[in-house]
């Protein structure tokens, strides 16, 4: 195949991941409408609530978390926080003593990550709904509130929120454009049927519809929404229940993180393989197009610069083609600082260089089924 064509190919694939299939979401919502989601009515009764924080970190982070969950507008005598600490946490349960009115403490019964933290925890705990946080976030007062209302409605299986990861300093930042796009196309997505996946730092589901996480589980907030479509539940987005992470997130961090959640993408289809099932997974479409075809993201996007880089060589010479491929680098990353100054020239080669070994690192792992230390 000629190499224009092989670029042509591997553009429109790219073109379609990332702009075309959220367009068409778009589109449909809006030609469609919403499908209607019954929320509980402003007379009826709060339901208790047990808030679910598995944390391996020092106990004052914890008790920090704790303090902002209990600051919340949602009736202290309803709400229970229980905490789940790793085996190697880096606290006890006797230093989260008296963090909160109604609080719960357990250990992890043995090493397996957050899942065996989050079964420990949601063993012990007594709230109708079961809400997830993470350690590093913040919630706007009447987040919890939000994340409650739309389980009124019995096809409803879980309520994702929204995370903030700090973009308000800087609505260009690479990281800030991608979360804005996630969060319009989730909202999107939950209002044709399900949101593909919910924000483990922020949703809810009935403490009912909980079922233990397999040990050594790496994106318990993909296979827990994805478990509740299968049984014909939907899953809703809802930006009104905000939280937010304003860490500044290093670019070897942010591979690790990417390794992990790219591992997790492939590992939930080796658990739950349903979800690669047109007439098992109701959101067959719209999970295709959202989680896996962007795992070959970066590769599109190699396939994409070799196809290009032989092609110019192919008309004006190899000599000529190393000349402007290095223009085209250096306008590139020139670019790209220039969108986010703070972090300079060194962090974006170093994210260009890191993602895609991450995309790669965590394709080798699947093919191996090798699901163990995946980054933190």
């Amino acid at each position: 195949m000629p190499p224009f064509a092989v670029a042509a190919a591997a553009a429109g694939s790219l073109i379609f991941i990332w702009f075309g299939y959220p367009i068409a979401v778009g589109l449909l919502v809006r030609l469609i409408g919403r499908r209607p989601v019954e929320r509980r009515s402003p007379n009826a009764p709060l339901p208790s609530v047990s808030v679910l924080l598995a944390s391996r970190e020092h106990a004052e982070v914890i008790r920090a978390r704790i303090a902002n969950l209990v600051a919340s507008d949602f009736p202290a005598s309803q709400l229970e926080v229980v905490v789940a600490l790793d085996v190697d946490a880096r606290c006890r349960p006797q230093e989260l003593a008296g963090a909160a009115p109604n609080l719960r403490c357990v250990v992890a019964p043995a090493p397996g990550g957050k899942a065996l933290a989050l079964n420990a925890a949601a063993a012990v705990a007594t709230g109708d709904v079961l809400v997830f946080v993470d350690t590093f976030q913040r919630f706007a007062p009447n987040t919890i509130r939000y994340l409650t209302e739309p389980l009124a409605d019995p096809t409803i299986g879980a309520v994702s929120g929204s995370l903030e990861r700090g973009e308000r300093g800087n609505r260009w930042h690479a990281i800030a454009l991608y979360w804005r796009l996630e969060r319009w196309l989730r909202e999107c997505e939950s209002g044709l049927h399900s949101a593909i996946g919910v924000t483990g730092a922020v949703y809810s589901m009935r403490a009912r519809d909980w079922r233990p996480l397999p040990a050594g589980l790496i994106l318990d907030d993909l296979f827990v929404p994805m478990r509740l479509v299968l049984n014909r539940r939907r899953i809703m987005f809802d930006a009104r229940a905000s939280a937010e992470d304003v860490r500044d997130i290093a670019p070897v961090a942010e591979f690790h993180r990417k390794v992990r959640t790219l591992t997790g993408n492939w590992q939930l289809c080796a658990l739950l393989p349903g979800v690669l099932l047109p007439w098992r997974n109701p959101v067959w479409a719209a999970f295709l197009c959202h989680k896996i075809l962007r795992l070959f993201t970066p590769f599109l996007a190699i396939v994409l610069l070799g196809a290009l880089v032989a092609a110019l060589a192919a008309r004006i010479g190899p000599a000529a083609t190393l000349v402007g491929v290095a223009a085209a680098g250096a306008i590139i990353v020139g670019l790209a600082s220039r969108f986010n100054p703070s972090t300079g020239i060194s962090r974006t080669v170093q994210s260009l260089i890191l993602l895609p070994a991450a995309a790669a690192f965590a394709l080798w792992r699947a093919l191996r089924r090798d699901w163990t230390w995946v980054g933190s």
